[in-house]
């Protein structure tokens, strides 16, 4: 790169860092580490799972028929309960179904993904 300007900046924690250089012309080449890559992903798809949880939760009064034909062994009362909330639906599938948590909530987000 023959006359590029070249300056580095880089920013670091732990496992994740971020290096861009930027060159002349306003070209920039940016390295982001594997680590850094998959904490970004994971942070935009909990975010979305969030939005998707508190649409859910707004409609609740409408969705508990749903959940009911989904999970029959929950009562009325324990769908009020849960009120929408995906952590009180993971509680109680965890309950009545014996189920361990993270298989709790890999059900409790695909049913909310198929709403």
């Amino acid at each position: 790169m023959r006359g590029a300007r070249i300056l580095t900046s880089h920013l670091a924690s732990d496992q994740h860092f971020l290096t861009c250089t930027t060159m002349n012309q306003g070209l920039a080449l940016v390295h982001i580490s594997s680590n850094l890559r998959s904490a970004l992903l994971s942070s935009l798809l909990s975010r979305s799972d969030a939005m998707n949880w508190d649409q859910i939760e707004g409609k609740w009064t409408e969705m508990k028929g749903k959940a009911r034909s989904s999970w029959g062994e929950l009562t009325d009362d324990e769908l009020d309960q849960i009120g929408g909330k995906k952590d009180q639906l993971v509680g109680k599938l965890q309950q009545k179904y014996g189920l361990e948590r993270e298989e709790a909530e890999r059900r409790a987000d695909d049913w909310a993904d198929k709403q």
